[in-house]
């Protein structure tokens, strides 16, 4: 007798389960935990670690050592410069990128950085990153006959085109673009 009652009991609950009042609610604005109000209140935001290449050195004097020459390049050398580089983007909410707790100004400070290691027209001047796609044996020899701008190891930030990708990745994560 008492396990049919308990499977009586068992059954409407699993009824009741089923019914729109126990389906987890999607919310825009999800309650922040204790914990997230706690590091709000003693001035820490959460946002994403500077990522950035370790630099020794001898990485820093070959930065040196491409910049200088070129600190006077007009408009016109550089349009003659074809730049490549490659980025992600994510349609979706969820990027899964690393978040790091920092107060403001604190972007540069070492604890919260995140180290990474990382047809051509006449008169054109090919700029590549030294990426292995960049330096591998076929596409160097692709690259035979071309002028090629020479480039530090570890300096994408030297480039202007990662400023293009961080513009394009902002727009394709604005919220009207759909998923197709």
């Amino acid at each position: 007798m008492p396990l049919r009652r308990n499977r009586r009991q068992y059954e409407q609950l699993t009824d009741f389960d089923r019914g729109p009042y126990n389906r987890p609610q999607r919310s825009r604005h999800p309650v922040p935990s204790r914990e997230t109000i706690r590091l709000t209140e003693v001035g820490l935001r959460s946002r994403r670690p500077l990522r950035r290449v370790p630099l020794t050195p001898h990485h820093r004097q070959c930065r040196l050592d491409f910049c200088r020459p070129r600190a006077t390049w007009s408009v016109t050398d550089w349009r003659r410069v074809i730049f490549s580089d490659e980025s992600r983007f994510s349609l979706s909410a969820d990027d899964h990128r690393t978040r790091v707790w920092r107060r403001t100004g604190q972007r540069s400070d070492p604890a919260f950085i995140v180290e990474r290691h990382t047809a051509i027209s006449q008169g054109a001047i090919y700029q590549q990153d030294n990426a292995r796609p960049h330096t591998a044996r076929l596409s160097q020899q692709c690259l035979q006959g071309y002028d090629v701008l020479p480039w530090p190891a570890r300096s994408p930030d030297l480039s202007p085109i990662e400023h293009v990708w961080y513009a394009l990745e902002g727009n394709c994560s604005r919220p009207e673009i759909q998923e197709n």
